[in-house]
């Protein structure tokens, strides 16, 4: 048998030969314009652009204070190695710049996972991710909790802050060895082959979802460099999460007395404000939400009335949450919630201010 017949055997059994392409047609095609925010000179270097998958495959471990933080409250911590699928995309120095490339290979092995459903198709989903190879050596390198990456996360398919404020659209890419039959917001179209899962955040809440597209010559993204420290977080090879016991003053009006700034309503997050900012190194999310007649399993009761704060502060590759729980039936005699502007009156209807 020829070498040449090895080859393509080896990439038919990656790729689930039953049902993807011939050698000489590409699986998918992706195309775009990449630009720059505001403000924002041009980077300089060698700038990527790559899908990154998660590795299934790889150790995961849980347990408290094991985060290389010494945090004794730390509740999770996942090991895992980044999988990163270049693409053949190369930017010059002139923004906004327009591409188009051609994906000829499945994702990596390890990233393909059993999909719900179809025991016999194998699926994987990753994030775009733009970045600027500092040390020049092709690929994204990671970094750890002690130890940041030589280079430099620019840009991503889900923008550059957690909740997307600067980002109206979200894109992931998705892909299915086989072929699944109806379109699932999880794995694509259905069809065999990569999908483009497209979530427009500028949308109403009721309005808003998750449109599965096939990754052909129509598949147009946008993508915006605009480097962030949380951006860098996709480099991390493991990351942890810690949950923090905070302490609630008494009245839940004292904690938003800090100058968060403009608060502005939540995409997804019906009747919840929202407060986001760059600190240092540090990215800081808060939220405020106010909930009437809403049971914790999602259940009616009209006389319930809950308060819920949250702040979730990311730091290279930890990220640490810190909330207050507010019954009303539970406060102080002369406590009230703070809850003038932002109510939820019944699952999914927003109450606007008096004033």
């Amino acid at each position: 048998m020829t070498q040449r017949c090895l080859t393509m055997m080896c990439v038919l059994a990656l790729a689930g030969c039953d049902e993807l392409m011939s050698e000489n047609i590409p699986i998918a095609t992706l195309g775009g314009t990449l630009s720059l925010a505001p403000g924002l000179e041009p980077p300089e270097g060698n700038v990527k652009l790559s899908i990154l998958w998660n590795d299934y495959y790889a150790d995961i471990s849980r347990g408290p204070g094991t985060c290389g933080t010494g945090d004794e409250l730390a509740e999770v911590v996942a090991n895992s190695s980044v999988l990163e699928q270049q693409l053949d995309v190369h930017f010059g120095g002139d923004f906004p710049a327009e591409f188009s490339v051609q994906l000829g290979d499945p994702p990596p092995r390890a990233a393909m996972v059993k999909c719900l459903d179809h025991p016999r198709a194998r699926c994987a989903k990753g994030d775009l991710v733009v970045y600027r190879d500092v040390n020049r050596n092709g690929r994204l390198d990671p970094r750890g909790f002690d130890a940041k990456s030589p280079d430099e996360v620019l840009g991503s398919g889900v923008g550059t802050l957690p909740s997307s404020e600067d980002h109206g659209t979200r894109y992931q890419v998705a892909y299915s060895n086989r072929t699944l039959g109806a379109s699932n917001i999880e794995w694509g179209t259905g069809a065999a082959g990569y999908s483009l899962l497209v979530e427009n955040t500028d949308l109403p809440r009721r309005e808003i979802g998750v449109e599965a597209q096939p990754l052909d010559a129509d598949a147009e993204i946008e993508l915006t460099i605009s480097p962030t420290p949380y951006l860098q977080r996709w480099a991390c090879s493991e990351s942890c999460d810690i949950t923090k016991e905070r302490q609630c003053p008494d009245d839940p009006a004292d904690l938003l007395v800090e100058d968060f700034g403009e608060p502005r309503a939540a995409e997804g997050l019906v009747g919840t404000a929202l407060w986001e900012r760059v600190d240092g190194d540090r990215t800081i999310t808060t939220s405020a939400r106010c909930e009437r007649g809403v049971n914790d399993d999602g259940g009616q009761n009209a006389g319930r009335e809950v308060f819920l704060f949250g702040r979730w502060t990311q730091v290279g590759c930890t990220r640490t949450f810190e909330g207050c729980h507010y019954e009303r039936s539970e406060l102080p005699e002369g406590v009230d919630l703070p809850c003038t502007e932002y109510e939820v009156v019944s699952l999914g209807s927003l109450v606007a201010p008096d004033h």
